[in-house]
């Protein structure tokens, strides 16, 4: 614009080195100054934060399965199953297979825009009164305390327990698949597991062998001790 306005006047301007440009940032405008925005680098020394032990089985061992197939519901047009219970060092985990009829809402899974707070929740109960909830809508509040407190600088705080929430799964319209992950193993005796889900008006409990969990986490070897 500059250019055509000393041009209108009759002034030339030079079209030298000087006044072309050091550097041009090709793309859309905002790249520009995003040099300018963009969050400073993290220090030298910097070293994220990672999931507790407490939140997952170790990424070194496979576990010890445990045959389980448990039909905690069934109706003409729903089942829901409790299948595929690994035992690891430091806790157990366990598939929970939906199918239906019908397509499902994925909003009851926690999925989509506006997730319904009618979701799927599972509460143990342990041998000695000791019991743990969770439901498919996210993380547990434990988790998030402990990013929490980490990134505030506090030592993080180990919860009693027994944690219960996903570790993973997913799906589409009638099948549906979610992994549980409950820390730590449990005592000796029975491990009551109770299913409930408010939208389909479903409550259901199934008994599980604490001992024969607890005993198959303990020979749960680390895959690359003294490797």
């Amino acid at each position: 614009m500059l250019g055509a306005t000393l041009a209108g006047l009759g002034i030339q301007r030079s079209g030298g080195a000087a006044y072309r440009p050091i550097w041009v940032v090709k793309g859309p405008f905002w790249k520009r100054w995003w040099y300018l925005l963009r969050p400073p680098s993290p220090p030298a020394n910097y070293v994220p934060v990672g999931p507790p032990l407490w939140a997952g089985p170790p990424e070194s061992e496979i576990g010890v399965g445990i045959p389980t197939r448990e039909v905690l519901h069934s109706t003409p047009d729903l089942a829901i199953a409790l299948t595929d219970l690994t035992a690891y060092s430091n806790g157990f985990e366990f598939r929970i297979a939906i199918r239906s009829r019908t397509s499902i809402d994925a909003r009851f899974f926690g999925f989509g825009p506006h997730p319904t707070t009618e979701v799927i929740t599972i509460e143990v109960r342990l041998a000695d009164s000791r019991s743990g909830k969770g439901a498919t809508s996210g993380h547990s509040d434990e988790l998030m305390d402990h990013y929490r407190g980490a990134r505030e600088g506090r030592e993080p705080v180990v919860p009693a327990g027994p944690i219960v929430g996903t570790s993973g799964g997913g799906g589409g319209g009638k099948r549906w698949d979610f992994h549980w992950w409950v820390w730590p193993l449990p005592p000796d005796g029975p491990v009551t597991l109770t299913l409930s889900w408010a939208a389909r008006h479903i409550t259901a409990a199934v008994e599980l062998d604490g001992t024969a969990i607890r005993q198959a986490g303990t020979s749960s070897r680390d895959l690359w001790d003294g490797a």
